[in-house]
């Protein structure tokens, strides 16, 4: 059986006579489907299926289209298998149906970038016992997904403790602005303890 590959277009029916085309197997995951029927000459009737199924054997019309002219349809589903069937047709020759299946992993939009703080603050941290190799960066990301990195240097040292991890001889500075000499990324802590990574 022929898998419908994400995203690209295939003729799942190129038909001279009424009857069900070959079944074909849908990408992983629900599916969005957009199908599109053509004719090498238009007929002056016809009457198109597209049915799933789950297990190739028992099928069910989940959209149709008596159109005499190209037209798409759009649905969507979580069906395994799927197939085109000229149900009738009077006059016309060769009716196509291309489709194009989406997995619904590429339907989801990505949440739109919020503004970075000035500050981003971590909860504090306990000590830990297994020290990370020298040169080693940790990366931190902003709620945009905008990466800050840090890195070890001689006067920071950073250990490791199954999941906690602790900052060791971080700089003090009071805040964004009295931490203006440190670049973007650097890690550095208030008087308080808490934690910071300068923007």
């Amino acid at each position: 059986m022929i898998e419908i590959l994400n995203s690209i277009p295939e003729t799942i029916l190129a038909a001279t006579a009424t009857g069900a085309g070959n079944a074909y197997a849908l990408p992983p995951n629900a599916s969005q489907v957009t199908w599109q029927s053509v004719f090498a000459t238009a007929p002056a009737a016809a009457h198109i299926h597209i049915e799933v199924s789950n297990d190739n054997s028992a099928w069910a019309e989940v959209s149709n289209s008596s159109a005499t002219v190209t037209t798409a349809t759009t649905f969507n589903t979580s069906a395994l298998f799927i197939r085109a069937n000229l149900v009738s047709k009077t006059g016309g020759s060769t009716f196509s149906v291309i489709l194009v299946a989406k997995s619904a992993l590429d339907l989801v939009t990505p949440p739109a970038a919020s503004a970075v703080v000035a500050t981003t603050e971590f909860p504090a941290l306990d000590s830990g016992v297994n020290s990370l190799a020298t040169g080693a960066q940790i990366k931190a990301f902003t709620s945009d997904d905008t990466a800050l990195t840090g890195d070890t240097t001689a006067e920071t040292s950073f250990t490791l403790s199954g999941t906690v991890l602790n900052a060791v001889a971080l700089p003090v500075y009071a805040d964004e602005a009295a931490a203006a000499a440190l670049a973007t990324g650097d890690f550095y802590q208030t008087a308080a303890g808490a934690l910071r990574i300068k923007l």
